[in-house]
């Protein structure tokens, strides 16, 4: 009678216990890679708000078009309790003391989520004069700053309203730092 000498099949606890290592040291490695998700999700959340500016405009000066159809454009106006300039909406709290400026009035977005500062004297790139706001996340900067402030942290957009030229608003964002 012959015995056989059985044949190991499997892994070792040493073999065993150097994988698990060799997998926890590539996932430290990797995991800063995978952390940075809050970044990406704020500057998401900007670029969303950018649109959201840009069509909110839109809207309402087809609106305003509509029902102001004897012009009076030049001059500020108030259309639904918010006040336009130039036909837009101004980047401005106007005529309320409330603080939220008119063109978050019309957006569905809660103003808890936002920290936000004007500049009653901008100047867009072009060099005309503009009222501007400028809006961030809350995660990055709290409330009550200036508008500087909020340009430091590279990672807002700012809403352009033109005093003096009959213009869109411009809309600009900046998400590097987010």
């Amino acid at each position: 009678m012959r015995y056989q000498v059985s044949r190991q099949s499997g892994f070792t606890l040493i073999e065993l216990i150097i994988v698990i290592i060799m997998l926890g040291v590539l996932s430290v490695t990797a995991l800063p890679r995978f952390v940075n998700l809050s970044s990406e999700a704020n500057a998401a959340v900007i670029n969303t708000l950018a649109g959201a500016l840009k069509s909110t405009a839109n809207i309402a000066h087809t609106k305003a078009i509509i029902a102001k159809r004897n012009g009076g454009f030049n001059n500020g106006f108030d259309f639904d309790g918010v006040y336009f300039d130039k036909g837009y909406p101004l980047a401005l709290s106007f005529g309320d003391s409330d603080g939220i400026p008119e063109i978050m009035e019309l957006m569905s977005f809660g103003a808890n989520d936002f920290t936000w500062a004007d500049n009653f004297n901008g100047q867009s790139a072009s060099g005309d004069l503009t009222r501007e706001i400028y809006i961030t996340v809350r995660s990055k900067i709290n409330q009550g700053v200036g508008h500087n402030e909020v340009v430091a942290t590279t990672c807002y957009v700012s809403y352009e309203t033109f005093v003096d030229v009959y213009k869109p608003p411009e809309i600009i964002v900046d998400v590097s730092g987010c």
